[in-house]
Protein backbone atom coordinates (compact mmCIF):
# COMPACT_ATOMS: atom_id res chain seq x y z
CA UNK A 1 0.00 0.00 0.00
CA UNK A 2 1.53 3.42 -1.21
CA UNK A 3 0.82 6.09 1.75
CA UNK A 4 1.96 9.08 -0.23
CA UNK A 5 -0.88 8.58 -2.69
CA UNK A 6 -4.20 10.16 -1.64
CA UNK A 7 -7.04 7.84 -2.19
CA UNK A 8 -10.25 9.71 -3.06
CA UNK A 9 -12.90 9.71 -0.02
CA UNK A 10 -15.51 7.27 -0.47
CA UNK A 11 -19.03 8.31 -1.52
CA UNK A 12 -20.96 5.20 -0.13
CA UNK A 13 -20.53 3.28 2.63
CA UNK A 14 -21.34 -0.53 3.28
CA UNK A 15 -24.03 -1.16 6.24
CA UNK A 16 -25.30 0.87 8.50
CA UNK A 17 -24.21 1.42 12.31
CA UNK A 18 -27.48 -0.37 13.50
CA UNK A 19 -26.55 -3.80 12.11
CA UNK A 20 -22.88 -3.36 12.68
CA UNK A 21 -23.67 -3.07 16.18
CA UNK A 22 -25.94 -5.94 16.27
CA UNK A 23 -23.16 -7.93 14.67
CA UNK A 24 -20.22 -6.38 16.93
CA UNK A 25 -22.63 -7.38 20.08
CA UNK A 26 -22.34 -11.06 19.03
CA UNK A 27 -18.59 -10.97 19.02
CA UNK A 28 -16.29 -11.09 22.47
CA UNK A 29 -15.39 -7.89 23.51
CA UNK A 30 -11.47 -8.97 22.61
CA UNK A 31 -12.75 -9.17 19.24
CA UNK A 32 -13.74 -5.73 18.85
CA UNK A 33 -10.75 -4.47 16.75
CA UNK A 34 -10.55 -2.92 13.74
CA UNK A 35 -8.74 -5.85 11.82
CA UNK A 36 -11.14 -8.28 13.39
CA UNK A 37 -14.30 -6.45 11.84
CA UNK A 38 -12.62 -6.24 8.50
CA UNK A 39 -11.97 -9.77 8.39
CA UNK A 40 -15.07 -10.48 9.54
CA UNK A 41 -17.28 -8.65 6.67
CA UNK A 42 -14.37 -9.99 4.05
CA UNK A 43 -15.40 -13.31 5.02
CA UNK A 44 -19.03 -12.88 4.88
CA UNK A 45 -19.29 -10.39 1.53
CA UNK A 46 -15.79 -11.04 0.12
CA UNK A 47 -15.88 -9.32 -3.62
CA UNK A 48 -18.84 -7.24 -2.66
CA UNK A 49 -18.00 -3.45 -3.13
CA UNK A 50 -17.22 -2.04 0.20
CA UNK A 51 -16.81 1.81 -1.22
CA UNK A 52 -17.06 3.67 -4.68
CA UNK A 53 -14.87 6.40 -4.74
CA UNK A 54 -15.93 9.98 -6.23
CA UNK A 55 -13.24 8.99 -9.54
CA UNK A 56 -15.63 6.22 -9.65
CA UNK A 57 -12.98 3.22 -8.43
CA UNK A 58 -14.07 0.51 -5.95
CA UNK A 59 -12.56 -1.25 -3.19
CA UNK A 60 -14.23 -4.69 -2.20
CA UNK A 61 -14.57 -6.18 1.16
CA UNK A 62 -11.62 -8.70 0.06
CA UNK A 63 -9.69 -5.28 -0.90
CA UNK A 64 -9.99 -3.45 2.43
CA UNK A 65 -8.81 -6.45 4.45
CA UNK A 66 -5.69 -6.87 1.99
CA UNK A 67 -4.86 -3.21 2.52
CA UNK A 68 -5.75 -3.32 5.91
CA UNK A 69 -3.16 -6.38 5.85
CA UNK A 70 -0.84 -4.71 3.99
CA UNK A 71 -0.49 -2.06 6.08
CA UNK A 72 -0.45 -4.25 9.15
CA UNK A 73 2.43 -5.89 7.60
CA UNK A 74 4.36 -2.14 6.77
CA UNK A 75 4.23 -0.92 10.44
CA UNK A 76 5.23 -4.78 11.84
CA UNK A 77 8.37 -3.65 9.20
CA UNK A 78 9.08 -0.57 11.14
CA UNK A 79 9.09 -1.98 14.49
CA UNK A 80 5.42 -0.68 15.49
CA UNK A 81 4.05 -3.14 18.36
CA UNK A 82 0.68 -3.67 19.39
CA UNK A 83 -0.69 -0.82 21.57
CA UNK A 84 2.06 1.36 20.14
CA UNK A 85 0.49 5.36 18.85
CA UNK A 86 0.45 5.83 15.09
CA UNK A 87 -0.22 8.96 13.71
CA UNK A 88 -1.98 9.38 10.49
CA UNK A 89 -2.18 12.72 8.90
CA UNK A 90 -4.85 12.57 5.88
CA UNK A 91 -5.88 15.41 3.50
CA UNK A 92 -9.40 16.67 4.74
CA UNK A 93 -10.93 17.51 1.29
CA UNK A 94 -14.37 17.96 0.21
Amino acid sequence: MDLSVTQPRPITGAISQDTMEKRMSRLPKRSWSFPAIVRMQAEKYGARRFCTFQDGSELTFEGLEEQTNNLASALADLCVQPGDRVLALVQNRK
